[in-house]
């Protein structure tokens, strides 16, 4: 699998994201900014005083980055309500199982992306 792909996909996603903050008029210094707002501020909560606290906030940090993947993947945005939402499912959504067959296929075949 290209790289280019999922490069573009997280470009679209920051892309999304800060025109569905602005449609629904949340910011990213508000406590319900969103995503993109966890993706950034994620890593503060890792603690490294304690080692058993250190691999929990470290899964906890892990799982709120799969959770954003997820979201970035699945399209959930203010601007896809009403009529737009069928070019989420007619557009947006076979891009994203592509990408994931693809991963999916990569990481199983062992095959390196050229």
């Amino acid at each position: 699998m290209n790289p280019k792909w999922l490069i573009a996909l997280g470009t679209m996603f920051v892309a999304g994201t800060i025109l569905s903050g602005l449609l629904e008029q949340q910011y990213l210094g508000s406590a319900e900014a969103g995503v993109f707002y966890r993706l950034l501020t994620g890593y503060k909560e890792i603690e490294f005083t304690n080692p058993l606290i250190a691999i929990g906030t470290f899964v906890s940090v892990a799982w709120e980055y799969i959770k954003t993947i997820w979201a970035m993947f699945w399209w959930n945005y203010a601007f896809f309500d009403g009529y737009w939402g069928i070019v989420k499912y007619a557009v947006f959504y076979p891009i994203s199982i592509g990408l994931i067959v693809s991963l999916v296929l990569s990481a199983v075949r062992g095959v390196s992306s050229a």
